[in-house]
């Protein structure tokens, strides 16, 4: 059920994605130009509700420096079987971004490096996972490649790294399609995800991660029962869906087994307020599983 909710967190305020895309109108922009008059998102509350099994309730806390990059986010849940906290900081430079991740429930941590191009935006780099095994009484870890692709528009489309799951070493390829602004398609290890947008609405969420891909999971391989994948919080907040990224509000999701349909309320600025994504698959006899998420601003 970890790996299911997982899953949820990511789609609801999120894709392990991306934040690395602009509108059509930001390419030739500052850095701290780019972070003027938007609506930073200040905190996620989030309620998933597993008919007949539990309720879970998540918040997702976030903080920026001063030219509106991500400073920090912190998550913290509560369910039946474990109460866990999440957290990342960000140090942005010129040239590079640094992050930290650690995660209370499995002891796991991460150092990120990337580096940045001259308009900003993260090309490549490398994620150093790490896990403290208590059976050898060692910390183990492993690293990851990471290098990312964009058009003339600074849109994201192809994002490559390397996942290696114990002695084995995977290559994962995610490709990216854009019509009108919109992310319409996502290929990935031959898996299409298609999306379905909105029209009369414009994604106003920002949390301050333009330039910073969000692709973030990695597999951590020990010899006992620790092994598993582990997710950053940007990979919570995007995973399968590029909402934050793209000038329109995403209506379905649809991966060939798993279907998703979001409905929004609005404040007075036209700003979402409340998200609720409603869950079906192929073999659902109960009730489908509801997530719903409250957004605050920062003013």
């Amino acid at each position: 059920m970890r790996k299911i909710f997982s899953f949820l967190v990511g789609v609801i305020v999120t894709a392990s994605m991306i934040s690395c895309s602009s509108d059509d109108n930001n390419d030739n922009s500052t850095l701290d130009d780019n972070f003027k008059n938007r609506s930073l998102v200040k905190s996620i509350n989030t309620t998933a509700t597993y008919p007949m099994m539990f309720e879970d309730k998540h918040k997702i806390s976030l903080s920026y420096d001063a030219s509106g990059n991500l400073q920090s986010i912190v998550h913290e849940s509560t369910n039946q079987s474990s109460n866990e906290i999440k957290y990342e900081n960000y140090n942005w430079t010129s040239n590079n971004c640094q992050v930290e991740y650690y995660t209370s429930l499995d002891n796991a941590w991460s150092t990120q490096n990337f580096v940045r191009n001259l308009k900003g935006y993260v090309t490549s780099g490398e994620i150093t996972n790490k896990v403290f095994d208590i059976w050898m009484d060692d910390i183990l870890s492993s690293t990851q490649p990471y290098d990312c692709l964009y058009n003339e528009k600074n849109q994201v489309t192809q994002i490559n790294t390397i996942h290696k799951v114990f002695l084995d070493t995977i290559p994962v390829q995610t490709k990216y399609t854009w019509q009108r602004g919109n992310i319409i398609a996502i290929n990935k290890v031959n898996h299409l995800y298609e999306f379905e947008y909105y029209t009369d609405k414009k994604e106003t969420r920002d949390v301050g991660l333009k330039y910073l891909p969000v692709t973030s999971f990695h597999y951590i391989s020990t010899p006992d029962h620790l092994s598993g994948w582990y997710y950053s919080l940007r990979a919570e907040l995007y995973a399968q869906n590029p909402m934050f990224l793209s000038k329109n509000l995403l209506k379905k999701y649809f991966d060939g087994y798993t279907t998703i349909e979001y409905s929004y309320d609005f404040d007075s600025r036209g700003r979402v307020i409340r998200q609720t994504q409603i869950f079906t698959y192929p073999e659902t006899i109960r009730n489908p599983d509801k997530v719903e998420s409250t957004y605050k601003y920062f003013d």
